[in-house]
């Protein structure tokens, strides 16, 4: 087993230290020189010891942070506003997000920001107002920024309400009857909280956040203690008379997994360990395969059992006591350039001092004959070996015959994107008519005048 970078006492000094500073855990990695994989390891094993880093509002100068409120437009139709340290950052992660969870999510935001984007990416735009406040300071000005845009803006689909909100709402709230009933049900009868979640019909994360306020919670350890001898003995019984993992699980409202370990400890899965013996390793007889690989010390047992009964390997050439020669079995195929015959391709190329990869493209990719790939330098007439297709080289010359150098400068040049223009090649358009064809529904006007010229071009104080 590989030897771990950091001890669990090295862990719990750490999560102290960041805690006496009043510090992130990413922060503290960075004053004590440590990379972005050792904070990673640190708080991952910091979750398995049950240590917890400090709030955000606990941190050392996250009150007196400066922010900055700003609006995020959907296609003229849709308004969020936010405040972040990094507008500009949070803008990305929007996208980010909707492009990510949109499709299939419960987000009514990011669902409604994914169908803006497949109409047109460059759908979404950022204003970013001036002014900076403190953090406990933006809290209070952004709930008043948003009902002066819900005021100016009432027919606008305002996207501060759907955060969160899955497509059907929630629109179900538990009793204080209801909600000791689910404590009650949780602590004394032994319910899961998906059985509970299925009973009232809300989510998981509504029973776990009932029970964590009353706190009721329990650990996995606690939860399989209800599984008690005689119960245990019950599910061997039926496991023994033939009865199908399916069925047990249903009866006893148990795991698949906690079943099968179950099986394991009383032996009754279908699958068994032979254990390796008698291993003769350069004349040397070893009662296990694990006495051997402890003798030799090269490899572990895992390893070495893998490279034996799986790879077929000699058990000198598994503990790494004889070289291993993999034999080269791929099968060559002739070609033939100039009258002459060569074993392969790779072959012909290294007779003309010719890059192998470089050849092999230019034959497959290209279409090129082998004399000419092998002879052709880098640079002549075909620059670093790519030969475009009839197809390219002809819109290349369009946009050649209207003064432009590429197709991306003549995109600029026409203030139309190079996503757009190429879409309208695919679609058999010439390169003059998808540079001049303007652009339909750019900007929708619906309330007298376009939001994003309103956000984008008003004042830009609040």
């Amino acid at each position: 087993m590989p030897k771990r970078k950091f001890s669990d006492a090295d862990v719990r000094n750490f999560y102290k230290y960041a805690a006496s500073r009043k510090m992130s855990l990413l922060q503290a990695c960075r004053d004590q020189g440590l990379c972005g994989n050792d904070y990673a390891i640190m708080r991952n094993w910091g979750k398995k010891l049950g240590l917890k880093p400090l709030a955000p509002a606990e941190l050392s100068g996250h009150a007196d942070r400066e922010c900055q409120l700003y609006a995020l437009i959907v296609n003229g139709a849709g308004i969020y506003i936010g405040s972040s340290a990094d507008p500009e950052l949070r803008f990305k992660q929007h996208i980010q997000k909707a492009k990510r969870d949109g499709k299939n999510g419960v987000n009514k935001r990011d669902r409604f920001i994914y169908q803006a984007l497949l109409k047109d990416e460059q759908c979404c735009k950022i204003k970013i107002f001036c002014k900076k406040y403190k953090a406990t300071e933006i809290a209070h000005r952004e709930p008043r920024l948003i009902a002066k845009v819900q005021a100016a803006f009432p027919d606008a689909v305002h996207l501060n309400g759907l955060i969160g909100a899955p497509m059907g709402g929630y629109g179900i709230k538990l009793s204080d009857d209801e909600i000791q009933t689910v404590i009650d049900d949780y602590t004394q009868n032994k319910i899961t909280t998906e059985q509970l979640a299925n009973k009232y019909g809300v989510r998981r994360s509504t029973i776990n956040r009932i029970l964590q306020r009353a706190g009721a919670t329990k650990t996995r350890a606690e939860m399989l203690i209800r599984y008690d001898d005689t119960v245990r003995q019950k599910i061997v019984k039926d496991i023994k008379a033939g009865a199908k993992d399916a069925e047990i699980t249903k009866k006893y409202g148990m795991a698949s997994r906690t079943l099968y370990l179950l099986k394991k400890e009383h032996g009754l899965t279908k699958h068994t360990t032979r254990k390796m013996t008698n291993i003769k390793v350069s004349g040397t007889v070893f009662p296990t395969l694990n006495d051997a690989c402890n003798h030799f010390g090269a490899v572990d047992y895992k390893t070495a059992r893998r490279r034996i009964a799986v790879l077929n390997w000699s058990a000198e050439q598994a503990l790494e006591i004889e070289p291993r020669i993999k034999p080269y079995t791929k099968k060559l195929t002739p070609v033939t350039a100039f009258g002459v015959e060569y074993r392969s391709m790779t072959h012909a190329s290294r007779a003309f001092g010719a890059n192998p990869k470089l050849v092999a493209s230019r034959v497959r990719n290209n279409g090129w004959s082998i004399e000419q790939a092998l002879t052709t330098k880098v640079g002549d007439g075909q620059p670093c070996g790519w030969n475009p297709p009839p197809e390219t080289q002809n819109r290349l010359k369009q946009v050649n015959e209207l003064g432009y150098r590429s197709l991306a400068e003549a995109a600029r040049a026409h203030d139309i994107g190079a996503g757009t223009v190429s879409r309208r090649l695919a679609a058999g358009m010439s390169v003059k008519n998808a540079l001049e064809t303007p652009i339909m529904n750019g900007g929708a006007v619906r309330w007298g005048k376009p939001l994003n010229e309103i956000f984008l071009k008003g004042d830009n104080n609040e």
